[in-house]
């Protein structure tokens, strides 16, 4: 049985570890016809959490041409990607 319906957006699941809270979710949306590497963007918020690490942040790299900073994106960032590159989808 789902543990939530089609038109919630969004859902904050919390618990102890290793009390079913991430299968019921996968079960639950792959039951709901969504695909799970392409279409849901999971994140665990804890105390150390960040701005940047949800947003993304400015990363160095080093390469052959020296140091240089590359933005790596968080989840909020992938997730808006792929709503802005398919805007008719859930």
């Amino acid at each position: 049985m789902p543990i939530f319906s089609l038109a919630d957006k969004q859902l904050i699941v919390y618990g102890a570890p290793g009390t079913g809270k991430s299968f019921g979710i996968n079960d639950t949306l792959s039951s709901l016809g969504f695909n799970l590497t392409s279409e849901v963007e999971r994140v665990v918020f804890h105390k150390d959490y960040t701005y940047s690490d949800f947003i993304g942040c400015l990363m160095p790299n080093n390469s052959t041409a020296g140091l240089d900073y590359t933005f790596e994106p968080g989840p909020f960032t992938v997730a808006l990607e792929k709503a802005l590159e398919n805007p008719n989808t859930n």
